[in-house]
């Protein structure tokens, strides 16, 4: 487990080891610690994309949760889990297991609208009370080409993406448009989720967090006027 110098009352454990969550709490100057869950993430049958995400959100911070150490169960602490998947046509496309999975999305994808779905279960390690939630955004991608699929595909970017494909990447660039939250669809509702650790540990919500939207997703934040 590692930690930032916390510089508000508690701390925020985050049950993910993506940097892209990281990095937007980071930015917001939040008081985080690093607790990684592992769990199947396999969706159940029947499952739609919304359940799917919420459940596995859950079940990472229960995860965690197991083997946290007995001091942070103790104090002002608060528990982050979180999932994001992307459904087209109501199919869910997780991370592309090989590069004939991520072209096949990625082509798919190109044909019309999508949904990005993040799960969150956020617990309050003293007193026990989980706030858990969906956050949809509905994404259109540009025209891109055969051949900007398969550059983007050598990269490697795709594999650790649902969908096979990240909102923020400047060169492959692939969405159009989004009616929802970029950050959200990045993984990270962050606006929601100020909302309930000010409610939980009342920490203010920080008066920057549009332009650290911005600056992190490149695009306009959700929240702006």
């Amino acid at each position: 487990m590692t930690s930032d110098t916390p510089s508000r009352n508690g701390t925020l454990i985050l049950a993910s080891a993506s940097p892209r969550r990281q990095a937007f709490l980071r930015a917001l100057g939040l008081p985080i610690r690093l607790h990684p869950a592992d769990v199947d993430e396999s969706p159940l049958p029947n499952e739609t994309p919304e359940c799917m995400t919420r459940r596995l959100a859950s079940l990472k911070a229960e995860t965690a949760r197991t083997d946290l150490p007995s001091d942070l169960l103790a104090e002002p602490a608060l528990l982050l889990g979180l999932d994001t998947t992307v459904a087209h046509a109501g199919d869910i496309l997780g991370k592309p297991k090989d590069d004939l999975e991520a072209v096949s999305f990625l082509r798919r994808l190109r044909t019309g609208p999508h949904e990005v779905c993040t799960g969150y279960c956020l617990i309050n390690l003293p007193t026990g009370r989980r706030r858990t939630g969906v956050h949809v955004s509905r994404l259109t991608m540009r025209n891109y080409t055969d051949a900007d699929i398969d550059r983007y595909v050598r990269t490697g970017d795709p594999f650790d993406k649902a969908g096979g494909y990240a909102l923020q990447d400047q060169d492959f660039d692939p969405v159009a448009q989004v009616d929802g939250c970029a950050a959200s669809v990045m993984g990270m509702p962050i606006h929601h989720l100020l909302h309930l650790l000010r409610d939980e540990l009342g920490w203010p919500v920080p008066a920057d967090f549009t332009s650290v939207c911005v600056r992190l997703t490149g695009r306009p934040c959700c929240q702006t006027p």
